[in-house]
């Protein structure tokens, strides 16, 4: 057990030092602290959490593109990378159409704006797309569209989940769900749409690339999105043990399952037969 709980408090310092390889601060300031947390933090181990320590936002410059996020969010920086380096490049290009289902703050939507012929960015958490709006004008992507809404197998109105807490406190999280309970959470009343809808209101008929990340409401989402599915060559998808009916259904619906990648979570890369 002790073993478990020391791999737990080093774990949030891995994800810092993988950020550290693809990001660095655009400020003096805001560098020298980057870069000398991790001296702080194994100087303060057992009295400090190693966010603690980190200014409280960072703007960070990246071979993604550039990112303003707080701290707390970083993590969501550094986790796929492996999909954005090994996975994405293979299938967006110069005549893509590219739907960002659950963008947060904008990872894949920046990545693929600069490659892709049009992006739609998806995102109904107030504080995510603050961020998303901010980093998409930073990194002047002028081909995307932004769609504040939270996807559904229906049209309407959703109480969109968004938890309280975080490892800084009583900060709004980037991360929000419509169908998940938190044990503290704020409630934010969304405009609730189905992707087929959406995507016939912003002119786009056919999609190439799908992302979906929608923290267990990848059911609906999917159930919203039957002529879209019809048409896309490959979708990106985060799938819970609650919904891995998704993979049956994709699998029914012409696509194979090509990769998994575990994070702890699971994404599944399933791409047109």
């Amino acid at each position: 057990m002790m073993i478990v709980k020391r791999i737990r408090e080093v774990y949030p310092l891995l994800d810092v030092l993988r950020l550290m390889r693809v990001a660095k601060p655009l400020t003096v300031r805001g560098a020298f602290e980057y870069y000398t947390t991790p001296i702080k933090w194994l100087v303060n181990l057992g009295r400090l959490k190693y966010r603690e320590l980190l200014p409280s936002h960072l703007f960070l410059s990246t071979k993604y593109g550039l990112y303003y996020t707080h701290v707390s969010n970083i993590v969501l920086l550094s986790e796929e990378v492996y999909e954005i380096e090994n996975i994405m490049p293979k299938l967006v290009g110069r005549d893509t159409v590219f739907v960002d289902v659950g963008a947060y703050l904008g990872l894949y939507t920046v990545w693929a704006c600069r490659r892709a012929r049009r992006v739609i960015s998806i995102e109904p958490n107030p504080v995510a797309l603050a961020y998303l709006k901010v980093n998409i004008a930073l990194n002047e992507c002028s081909n995307v569209t932004v769609v504040p809404k939270a996807l559904s197998d229906r049209r309407g109105y959703a109480k969109l989940k968004i938890p309280k807490e975080t490892e800084e406190g009583l900060i709004p999280s980037v991360h929000s769900s419509i169908v998940w309970d938190y044990k503290e959470a704020f409630e934010v009343e969304v405009e609730m749409d189905t992707l087929d809808s959406v995507l016939e209101e912003v002119g786009v008929d056919s999609v190439d690339v799908l992302k979906i990340d929608v923290e267990g409401a990848e059911g609906l989402v999917v159930r919203g999105a039957e002529k879209t599915l019809k048409k896309a060559k490959a979708v990106l998808i985060e799938i819970w043990s609650e919904n891995m009916w998704v993979a049956r259904y994709l699998k029914n619906s012409g696509y194979k399952l090509a990769k998994t990648i575990d994070h702890g979570y699971k994404n599944y890369l399933f791409i047109r037969r």
